[in-house]
């Protein structure tokens, strides 16, 4: 099998000849910029430098796929948020919410992502990415779940407290930004991407607990899945931290893959949903692979293989000053083991 076949496979628990190691989160790093000559924070905007830098995490680190944007930002930016524009080793982050009051939401419009400048060059990345690479390797395209996109809305404060003061306001948000995801994911499908991995770090179970999630995460990020699965394409949802409490209800979202964190068991996670979706992670970002040693790493991916995880990756993206040959570990270390 090829790397795309494989990770295909793996995404819709099917047979594979040996357990993918793609990364279906951010996967730049210092190490890789210095190599490649594609350096943030240029390459979070410009197309030719994104798909450079994501290509290099394939070819000079074995990571089994290439995945843009870089950030979480791209959706904000196009909608009028102001951002930061990050720096060598920082990604960028909202600096300025757009909705400050309800009338704010009238205002907000579903952009174009051929012509939004930030969605724009992510499309042409994945362009890039496909005529350099050929369709041996999976493109991986990530974007924000229509949760996490209102909060940078709205600001995380304010959509937290307003789950009980003014949940009307809320959902009148979350339908934008329901559009607005699939908008641009759908573009993203069209552009070449093979797989759509949806990002939800705010919906977290700590944070929104089953209840809330139910409500308002959840059902909206169904209906996203729903309308990039009518192309054929899979879906792969993170949620960060300690998902445990609301597995059920990421399961019923529909998609395809569910990438975990550091904190979750993983073979509690299999014997829990494994039935229903494969599992992707969960590898630390940064007691492992950031701060530890090549040894720990070769130690986690055999536990991951052990824990029978459809694909290898970190539990989040890979931290920015993670060492090289940390990230080449988890390639060579499958190689050597899998079957």
């Amino acid at each position: 099998m090829n790397m795309k076949e494989r990770f295909l496979a793996a995404v819709r628990r099917e047979d594979v000849d040996k357990v993918s190691c793609a990364c279906p989160l951010q996967a730049g790093i210092v190490d890789l910029m210095e190599r490649c000559d594609s350096r943030w924070p240029k390459a979070f905007r410009d197309p030719m430098e994104m798909a450079i830098l994501s290509a290099a995490a394939y070819r000079i680190a074995g990571i089994e796929s290439v995945r843009v944007p870089f950030d979480l930002c791209v959706e904000a930016e196009a909608i009028g948020c102001e951002i930061s524009t990050g720096t060598l080793d920082a990604q960028p982050h909202v600096k300025t919410p757009f909705v400050g009051n309800p009338d704010d939401i009238e205002k907000m419009k579903v952009p174009d992502p051929r012509i939004s400048k930030p969605m724009a060059n992510v499309l042409e990345a994945i362009k890039i990415l496909r005529e350099k690479i050929g369709d041996d390797v999976p493109i991986v395209a990530g974007a924000l779940a229509p949760f996490t996109l209102s909060g940078q809305i709205m600001g995380v404060e304010s959509i937290m407290k307003n789950l009980l003061r003014n949940s009307t306001l809320v959902k009148s948000v979350l339908e934008v930004a329901e559009e607005i995801v699939i908008a641009y994911t759908s573009a993203l499908v069209k552009a070449g991407a093979d797989v759509i991995c949806l990002i939800d770090p705010t919906a977290t179970g700590e944070m929104l607990g089953p209840k809330f999630h139910s409500e308002f995460s959840s059902p909206y990020t169904q209906r996203v899945v729903k309308e990039i699965h009518r192309s054929g394409t899979p879906v792969v949802l993170h949620i960060c931290g300690n998902s445990k409490s609301i597995w059920d209800y990421m399961v019923e979202t529909g998609v395809d893959m569910l990438s975990l964190s550091e904190s979750i068991d993983m073979a509690e996670a299999k014997k829990k949903v494994g039935d229903k979706v494969s599992l992707a992670g969960n590898i630390h970002p940064i007691n492992v692979l950031l701060l530890g040693q090549p040894s720990d790493v070769e130690k986690a991916v055999k536990e991951c293989i052990e824990r029978e995880v459809n694909d290898i990756c970190p539990g989040c993206g890979f931290a920015s000053r993670t060492p090289l040959e940390n990230m080449k570990k988890i390639r060579e270390t499958r190689d050597r083991i899998s079957f």
